[in-house]
C-alpha cells in the first residue's frame, strides 16, 4: 500500500510541476520567451513569468474544477438518478409516486 501512495504522489508531483519547472528555468533558454507586442521571440530575452502565471493559474483551475465535479456535482446528478429510479419503480408497480422528504428536498 505504502509504494502506491508513493507511485501516486510521485506522479500527481511530476504531472503538475513540470511544466512550471520548464517555463521558470529552460523555456528561456530554449524557445525565448514572448516579450509583448509585435517584437520577435528571441532565446535568453525576456521573461517567462507570464507564461509560468498562465500554467499555474490553468493547473491551479482545472483541479478545481475537477474537485468540484467529485464534491458536488457527482453526488447530485447519483441522487436525480436514484429519484428517477424510485418513481420507475413506483409506476410500475402501481403505487402513487413517493414524495419527497424534506432532507431532499435540500
Amino acid at each position: 500500500m505504502n509504494n502506491l501512495v508513493l507511485k501516486l504522489i510521485s506522479f500527481f508531483f511530476f504531472n503538475y510541476n513540470i511544466p512550471l519547472v520548464y517555463n521558470a528555468f529552460f523555456q528561456r533558454s530554449f524557445e525565448g520567451c514572448p516579450r509583448g507586442g509585435d517584437r520577435p521571440t528571441k532565446p535568453n530575452k525576456g521573461t517567462c513569468f507570464n507564461a509560468l502565471a498562465l500554467n499555474l493559474g490553468v493547473i491551479f483551475l482545472s483541479k478545481m474544477a475537477a474537485n468540484t465535479t467529485a464534491d458536488v456535482v457527482r453526488p447530485w446528478a447519483l441522487n436525480q438518478l436514484a429519484k428517477i429510479k424510485r418513481s420507475k419503480k413506483a409506476k410500475e408497480a402501481g403505487d402513487a409516486i413517493p414524495e419527497e422528504s424534506e432532507a431532499e428536498r435540500q
